[in-house]
């Protein structure tokens, strides 16, 4: 792990902060950053310069299919909705976003808060898809 990752994953817990969300470095040796918000559990991968959002539902095998998926991921260019098949037979969607995020710009935060509120955002209008919420 670089010392600007490190860096770069303290900004973001810090700004989460600022925002009001509860954040945490899941693994001081991974680059992952845990947080929630309206009851989702969110993961933030952090790459240089960029992120991944990441957030899974557990699903029966009819709740979200190849089909549903692929609509959503023509709907949402920039997202992407796949189902997962665990070892022992249950299902999860995940849905994951990514995006750049300039930390010397003098907007950069607010960017990545709109980039968040977004991923959320996208999150609410995909219920029907998922099963718990």
């Amino acid at each position: 792990m670089t010392e600007s990752l490190e860096m770069q994953k303290g900004t973001l817990v810090e700004w989460l902060h600022d925002f009001g969300y509860k954040a945490k470095i899941k693994d001081k040796n991974k680059n992952f950053i845990l947080t929630a918000a309206d009851g989702y559990n969110i993961n933030i991968t952090v790459y240089d310069y960029s992120v991944q959002y990441s957030c899974s539902f557990s699903i029966n095998s009819n709740e979200a299919t190849l089909k549903s998926c692929n609509e959503f991921n023509s709907k949402w260019r920039w997202v992407k909705a796949y189902i997962h098949t665990y070892n022992d037979g249950t299902n999860a969607c995940f849905v994951e976003c990514d995006n750049r995020v300039n930390y010397l710009a003098e907007d950069g935060k607010k960017e990545f808060e709109s980039d968040f509120q977004t991923f959320i955002e996208i999150l609410r209008k995909t219920n029907s898809l998922f099963s718990n919420k």
